[in-house]
């Protein structure tokens, strides 16, 4: 794993400002977020690219309903969304066809997408879902400390939103992941969440 290099990356809307990434710069976590009217996507791509990102584990749908490709019918929620209480791909619509594009388009880049759900890792550790509460952000160090209990690397700052901490959870939940110990729900062939 140490040859590894990954991000966290909590994926908003193109140009709301609200996209942000976790990753290792000189053995540092860095967070960064873009600002409103910057392109996220094209962003992302830059960040991924100049710090050999190999892998980039993102809370946004990968996948369709299997529905659509004649396995059951729903719609609108994956097996895995029914399993984590996350949104339908359906409903988040553009942001899910956007993840999409950028998994397949950076895949030409060796670049590894894995779709992580800070929400619902939250809620399965009691610890930190006391602490997780996006409508008071005084809760925001309180979560960040636990997190410095877990997380051994250094951060080069603290998230001062929700969107930058989602970032480092899902971070986490790719370091977790690439030692095994991460859990994923729903179906392999449908598309899995990872928590």
């Amino acid at each position: 794993m140490m040859n590894i290099n990954w991000g966290g990356v909590d994926f908003g809307a193109k140009l709301a400002g609200t996209t942000a990434i976790t990753y290792i710069l000189e053995d540092q976590l860095k967070i960064a977020q873009t600002t409103k009217g910057q392109d996220a996507d094209k962003w992302l791509v830059k960040i991924i690219k100049e710090n050999n990102l190999d892998y980039i584990f993102i809370d946004a749908p990968l996948s369709l309903p299997g529905a659509f490709f004649g396995k059951g019918d729903d719609f609108n929620y994956r097996k895995a969304d029914r399993l984590t209480n996350a949104m339908s791909p359906m409903f988040l619509g553009g942001l899910t066809a956007r993840a999409i594009k950028l998994k397949t388009e950076l895949a030409h880049y060796g670049v590894n997408f894995i779709e992580v759900y800070p929400g619902g890792f939250v809620r399965n550790l009691p610890n930190y879902k006391m602490f997780y509460n996006k409508k008071d952000l005084s809760t925001l160090s309180k979560m960040t400390d636990e997190l410095r209990l877990t997380i051994l690397h250094d951060f080069s700052e603290k998230p001062t939103n929700y969107h930058q901490l989602d970032s480092l959870i899902c971070w986490y939940i790719g370091e977790r992941y690439l030692k095994g110990l991460a859990q994923s729900l729903g179906d392999a062939e449908e598309g899995l969440i990872w928590i």
